[in-house]
């Protein structure tokens, strides 16, 4: 069975599941983020590799996600 490499490393207990879920689902959901399934993933490995990096803070976490994903995966970026 093949692991996606982010998803590989590290224990994460269900309270870090939480709130990397949160901070994808806030962030992914806004309206000028890409709705294509290429950079739902993208981005999840990015906030799970923040997460890991010791972004553990939810508002730091969410922060940090909204200015990357502004810039990589807002639909503006992606059409630009």
């Amino acid at each position: 069975m093949a692991f996606h490499p982010i998803v590989s490393f590290g224990v994460y207990h269900p309270e870090d599941m939480v709130t990397v879920q949160s901070v994808f689902d806030d962030v992914s959901g806004c309206d000028w983020f890409c709705k294509s399934g290429d950079c739902r993933e993208r981005f999840a490995a990015f906030v799970l590799r923040a997460y890991r990096r010791g972004w553990h803070d939810p508002e730091d976490l969410k922060a940090i996600c909204v200015s990357m994903a502004s810039s990589r995966f807002s639909m503006a970026a992606m059409s630009g």
